[in-house]
């Protein structure tokens, strides 16, 4: 299941469970973390969470 987020961004590459965000800051958040930090605010980055099937 591909599960969009966030806007204003562009798209970012996503690898296995792990998120990519094409920004300024390159960084890579677990599933976990990406709810943690679209919890501060950030709704301005643009998500791509890949899940694998169970």
């Amino acid at each position: 299941m591909l599960v969009n987020s966030g806007v204003r961004c562009g798209l970012s590459s996503f690898i296995g469970d792990y998120v990519y965000f094409d920004t300024t800051i390159k960084i890579f958040f677990k599933l976990e973390d990406v709810k943690k930090y679209d919890m501060m605010g950030r709704a301005d980055i643009f998500v791509i969470i890949l899940t694998k099937p169970k």
